[in-house]
């Protein structure tokens, strides 16, 4: 049973134009799918495991400026008609993907009478305002929310609420300094939300984590919800 949620409403008679080319593949932790302006190899739809879209600047800093997991794709792009990414995508927490070659997936899976190619279009009109949503909290919003609406997301996508997390790498996903990150971790562990040990974060308590956490989460988790259902039923 397919566990990404865009696989799982495609046509049977449109999944077996494209299912002997895909490819089921193991996604190592920092392991990287896309490189900004570079050719995309394929088009990568999780199972499991949690990827991040990153933004650059010319002296080599970077942000995030998106989460994917099992609702989505990584190479989106490519729905577009674009054949490279303006950003760098990696393996956030590691798990497994569906991948197909990029041309299979144009020629197969991007016919605009095919119900497959819809549900894309859908897709992508939610990640776009889910990148803008994003720049909107990381501009607008307090450090300590924006930390409570990070790790939510992940919590949304992982199947753990233990997460593999560096105060370094939470500095990187949210445009944050180290001194900064250290400081919310702390509140929000002193307040029994959550637990930090080395290079791990455990989420003792999601109701309380939710109302630390900034409008946005609850804006891009309604977002995705109704998105997925209008996809569902579109395919149905």
């Amino acid at each position: 049973m397919e566990r990404n949620l865009l696989l799982a409403i495609m046509p049977e008679d449109e999944r077996r134009r494209i299912s002997p080319c895909c490819e089921s593949i193991t996604l190592e932790s920092r392991m990287t799918l896309c490189e900004p302006d570079e050719p995309i190899s394929h088009a990568w739809f999780l199972q499991s495991g949690v990827c991040s879209a990153l933004a650059h600047t010319r002296s080599g800093e970077a942000v995030e400026v998106g989460l994917i997991g099992r609702e989505g794709m990584v190479g989106l792009p490519l729905v577009l008609g674009e054949t490279s990414s303006p950003f760098h995508v990696i393996v956030q927490l590691p798990g497994t993907a569906t991948r197909i070659p990029r041309e299979v997936f144009v020629q197969r899976a991007l016919d605009p009478g095919h119900a497959f190619c819809g549900a894309l279009l859908k897709f992508a009109n939610l990640y776009l305002g889910t990148v803008a949503q994003t720049a909107v909290c990381n501009r607008l919003h307090r450090i300590e929310q924006r930390l409570a609406r990070w790790l939510l997301e992940m919590y949304d996508r992982a199947d753990t609420d233990v997460l593999p997390m560096t105060h370094e790498l939470l500095g990187l996903m949210l445009g944050a300094y180290r001194p900064s990150i250290t400081n919310a971790v702390k509140a929000l562990q002193d307040r029994d939300i959550l637990r930090a040990a080395r290079g791990r974060i455990a989420i003792l308590d999601v109701r309380a984590l939710e109302q630390e956490a900034c409008e946005c989460h609850e804006l891009i988790r309604s977002r995705t919800a109704r998105t997925l259902k209008e996809i569902r039923r579109f395919a149905a």
